[in-house]
């Protein structure tokens, strides 16, 4: 078993409850890992034996930008929901953050863990 992740996937979308957040896109920060078996791609060295960051980076991007959610928990939810049904990932951890949400704070967010359970 192994992970695979995705670190700092940045867009630009209107998020947030405030009526301000609701006119302006905002910068938003994804980041994904999730447990994957990649002893055969290790030893094909064949992307058909794992699961491609560039696929999953653009279905969560075009999620993001279509979603059209109030709450980084919302977004969250459903880019796990996404990932868990479009590339049968049994178990993975999403990070939401929004750089611009505190003044003085690098940036706030979520982060949620889901799963498959097992059969």
């Amino acid at each position: 078993m192994g992970k695979i992740f995705i670190k700092d996937l940045t867009t630009n979308i209107i998020i947030g409850v405030n009526d301000r957040e609701r006119t302006k896109p905002q910068p938003v920060i994804i980041n994904l890992s999730f447990d994957h078996n990649l002893k055969s791609a290790g030893k094909t060295d064949s992307l058909e034996d794992s699961i491609s960051y560039s696929a999953v980076s653009d279905k969560v991007l075009a999620f993001a930008e279509t979603a059209h959610t109030k709450t980084v928990e919302a977004l969250a939810a459903g880019i796990a929901d996404l990932c868990m049904k479009e590339f049968d990932i049994k178990k993975l951890c999403v990070k939401v953050e929004k750089p611009l949400a505190i003044e003085g704070a690098a940036s706030a967010g979520v982060e949620i863990k889901r799963g498959k359970k097992k059969k």
